[in-house]
């Protein structure tokens, strides 16, 4: 008996502890913001995607690919899509990082799950990344909170509800905080060496090199982001009169930097091998077309429920309004401006937070600001890299850090002050502490309600009985027609059910021998387009009857076969081409 005592007493002060866990509590309140925000997903997990058919079809592949890859002795990076061309998997953000998610499941459905498994982690990330950074640098819960929200939630961001791998930000903050953990540094004390502890140091470079492995569109930035805290770092100690540094601090850092760019390195080859083999580079021009007008900083995208209607005026003559309504939010906004003025960090924090702010912010405009000539070509045209970029209104993510970084300032002291003030005039401790919760509560719910998205979902098209028996028993490489965007997209979603050979593809880089394939498959089945088709190496061409009308390949079913290498055979959902 006193043995179950001990363990109930035993049980009770574990539970007891997880009830007081502050990370447990910030997990569990990233995961209700995720839901809260996302229901329609949660609640349609493998049936429906957000926003269309369009790229979230592409990260459901993406995420299922390297499972396979690995479980069947396939190369990581060759893809099943684009055959014959090599690294298929490489033609733009791979999400490599969720790599142990794609072990679960297979076929399409699992593919759409997985996908939304992932969408709904990054809310849960970034929340809870930008929650231990703040805390780390002084705040108190409910700045930490606020950041938290603004980081998972800001408006900007609901724009890119169908671009996981622009989602994919917490370990940006996650790596911030170890870092600054590990070196025993916050916004109130400063560097502490007492407090410096190497175990974190190298955690918050491992989360950074995971970051990298979700992509690059958000990753490149982020490696110049670190060079650069590298260079002021080490800036500072010189300027310190180069004092001492604890051995373990110096080790932790030199491996764990090396760490990073080793897996940076890792990341980057296949993509340099692409640009070698096709001489891909962005030109200037697709970087004037998505560089957003200054406007676009105060702008909602139309997915905002709280503001998208109200600027719908200010996106109408956008080029791609879906990528220059850069709107931070107006909670943190205000508060970052009163956090400039007001604000429990050192004036030279803030300064440099208001600085990051408005170069970040200018950077975010691309050629829209001095025509880029002093900004952001200067980066295009000289960082290794850059140039793959075409989208620099992007780089508010960094502006969108430093605003939350001001408003948790002014929210910390406002906090401090206000405390100290119900402590020495209210006579009931408990009261006055309630009325401070309430209070720092408000900017919170203003900040989810900015938040709070107005997606359109859409529900992807189930796999045809006959093309899963095709790709499932495939002997050679497939053409699947028609190839528009929205076909190609799904039959990738489709190839999960086996991940047959495909000569289609859809990817921010399309090879330039697919355009071959295509034009040539406008008139299959003639001998002219067979010819090119067999020596792609495709030995069967699958063809969508509902998908082909009003396309370039309406007439394929209306050829004529008589005498071609190639037997037809009908079904109700499909048309198979056999090609001998």
């Amino acid at each position: 008996m006193p043995r179950v005592r001990f363990t109930e007493v035993a049980s009770r002060a574990t539970a007891h502890r997880l009830l007081r866990s502050e990370p447990l509590w910030a997990i569990l309140a990233g995961i209700g913001l995720a839901v809260l925000l996302n229901w329609p997903i949660v609640t349609n997990l493998d049936s429906t995607v957000p926003r269309d058919l369009g790229d979230p079809l592409f990260f459901a592949w993406a995420l299922a690919w390297p499972g396979y890859a690995l479980t069947h002795g396939k190369g990581l990076w060759e893809g099943n899509i684009f055959y014959p061309e090599p690294d298929g998997f490489a033609y733009t953000d791979t999400l490599l990082g969720y790599l142990p998610l794609s072990f679960i499941g297979s076929g399409p459905d699992a593919a759409i799950a997985r996908l939304n498994i992932v969408f709904l982690l990054a809310f849960v990330m970034a929340f809870v990344g930008a929650y231990a950074l703040v805390r780390q640098l002084g705040g108190p819960w409910p700045a930490a909170a606020l950041g938290g929200i603004v980081w998972a939630a800001a408006p900007w961001r609901l724009t890119h509800e169908n671009h996981i791998n622009i989602l994919t930000t917490g370990a940006i903050a996650l790596a911030l905080f170890a870092l600054a953990r590990g070196h025993g540094f916050n916004f109130i004390d400063g560097y502490r060496p007492e407090k410096v502890r190497p175990g974190w140091i190298v955690t918050g470079w491992c989360f950074a090199a995971w970051q990298i492995t979700t992509g690059f569109a958000i990753g490149l930035p982020f490696v110049y982001v670190m060079v650069l805290l590298a260079l002021i770092a080490a800036g500072g100690w010189i300027a310190l009169g180069s004092p001492g540094l604890p051995k373990p601090l110096i080790f932790a850092n030199i491996g764990g930097g090396v760490f990073f760019l080793l897996v940076t390195y890792f990341m980057a080859r296949p993509y340099l091998r692409i640009a070698e083999r096709y001489g891909v580079e962005r030109t200037q021009l697709e970087v004037d077309y998505f560089s957003p007008p200054p406007r676009g900083l105060l702008t909602a995208p139309e997915q905002s429920w709280a503001w998208g209607d109200a600027h719908q005026a200010s996106r109408l003559d956008m080029n791609w309004a879906w990528e220059m309504s850069l709107l931070p939010g107006f909670t943190v906004l205000v508060l970052a401006v009163f956090g400039l003025f007001y604000s429990a960090w050192k004036p030279w924090i803030r300064y440099w937070l208001a600085g990051g702010t408005v170069l970040m912010g200018i950077l975010a405009l691309g050629t829209n600001f001095l025509d880029g000539v002093w900004t952001y070509l200067p980066l295009w045209e000289s960082l290794p890299g850059f140039n793959a970029l075409r989208t620099p209104g992007r780089m508010i993510l960094w502006a969108t850090l430093f605003l939350l970084l001001l408003a948790a300032g002014a929210i910390t002291r406002f906090a401090a002050s206000f405390g100290t003030f119900l402590k020495n005039s209210s006579p009931h401790p408990d009261f006055g502490r309630r009325l401070l919760a309430g209070v720092l509560v408000i900017p919170l719910l203003f900040a989810v309600i900015e938040g709070r998205p107005n997606y359109v979902y859409a529900t992807p098209w189930k796999i045809p009985p006959t093309v899963q028996h095709e790709f499932q028993n495939a002997d050679g490489p497939i053409l699947v027609l028609p190839t528009t965007f929205g076909q190609e997209l799904t039959s990738m979603l489709w190839s999960t059910d086996g991940f047959p050979q495909l000569a289609n593809g859809s990817s921010s880089f399309e090879p330039p021998p697919y355009a071959e394939v295509k034009k040539a498959a406008e008139t299959f089945p003639s001998v002219s387009s067979i010819e090119v088709l067999r020596k792609r190496g495709i030995k069967t061409v699958i063809v969508i009857p509902q998908s082909i009308y009003g396309t370039l390949y309406q007439n394929v079913l209306t050829r004529p076969v008589y005498g071609l290498p190639v037997t037809r055979t009908d079904h109700d959902d499909a048309v198979v081409f056999d090609l001998h």
